[in-house]
């Protein structure tokens, strides 16, 4: 099922389902000058890539960090004109894939009405999140949960435990793979500074309305340090 959001932007929602756990999945569509932009494919399902499709051509596949990439060679394969666009390190992890670009690296091809914001410090993870300016939207990946349903007996351990229980928050995982804090916390200073107004995660429900404070206290580790911080050269 796709999700009309408003503002060019839609989603569609999927799972991960094992023993005992349940966590939700998102990808997101976003309508550019040119075409489609789809974000973090789930699961391919022709029925959903005929309704993504009747919306335009897709011409952007996007696997924002160098967990999220199961479902792209699928929609690549039936999209084949589109562009295959990864974190840093997605294409050596994933070797069976073409990607035209690499996220991060320089300008990306999309208009500036989608600003992608690199995370840096955290290679392990090498997210890129997108800042869809007409709508005011941040688009996340794993940076944010914001899982409010829980099913299976271990999910809400394990979400109590990654501290992203019934809440939008940033998982602890995040805070052992990080190499440079403050570049780390320098990247969450700019995603504060964009005041984004709706805010899509990969994991749980979409934000259509953030209240004031939500964003700043869901990364308050992550940016604890970044008004001490020098500013970027």
């Amino acid at each position: 099922m796709l999700i009309d959001h408003g503002g060019g932007v839609w989603t569609a929602a999927s799972e991960i389902r094992l023993p005992g756990f349940w966590l939700p999945l998102r990808m997101t569509v976003v309508g550019l000058e040119g075409g489609l932009w789809v974000h973090s494919p789930i699961a391919f399902d022709p029925v959903l890539a005929d309704r993504v499709a009747k919306l335009g051509p897709v011409r952007w596949l996007v696997g924002p960090n160098l967990l999220h990439h199961r479902s792209l060679g699928a929609w690549a394969a039936h999209f084949g004109d589109a562009e295959l666009w990864g974190a840093a390190g997605l294409a050596a992890k994933r070797p069976d894939l073409h990607f035209t670009g690499t996220l991060g690296t320089g300008p990306q091809p999309w208009p500036h009405a989608l600003e992608s914001i690199a995370i840096e410090g955290s290679p392990k993870i090498g997210e890129t999140v997108f800042f869809h300016r007409p709508s005011a939207t941040l688009i996340v990946t794993d940076l944010l949960f914001n899982v409010l349903v829980m099913r299976g007996l271990a999910t809400p351990w394990v979400l109590r435990l990654m501290g992203t229980h019934r809440r939008l928050a940033q998982s602890r995982a995040w805070r052992f793979g990080i190499t440079d804090r403050i570049a780390f916390a320098r990247s969450g200073q700019r995603l504060l500074d964009l005041a984004p107004e709706r805010l899509i995660v990969g994991h749980g429900e979409v934000i259509e309305r953030l209240q004031p404070g939500a964003l700043e206290h869901a990364l308050s580790w992550m940016c604890g340090t970044a008004k001490a911080l020098p500013p970027a050269a």
